[in-house]
């Protein structure tokens, strides 16, 4: 086994993994039972946001993402700019 496709089981074993904490987090109307503090600006009363951030992506580019589509070949070599 090389070390590719070690990672890319051990890779679905983490995307499971995160699937599943996904899911438990993702209950409706569930109140945040790990902090109860004050809203800001980042902060909603009930969960936490990236105001400026990216919106989240779609499960098929998490897939797409996980399993090594769209890999680029690392280059031969690459010209210092000293």
């Amino acid at each position: 086994m090389n070390r590719r496709r070690l990672f890319k089981w051990l890779g679905g074993g983490s995307l499971a993994a995160l699937l599943g904490g996904g899911m438990a987090a993702n209950q409706a109307n569930a109140a945040n039972r790990y902090y109860d503090g004050p809203k800001s600006d980042h902060f909603d009363g009930r969960v936490f946001f990236n105001p400026e951030g990216v919106p989240p992506r779609n499960f098929g580019d998490l897939l797409k993402w996980q399993l090594g589509g769209g890999n680029v070949r690392w280059p031969g070599n690459w010209p210092s700019p000293h």
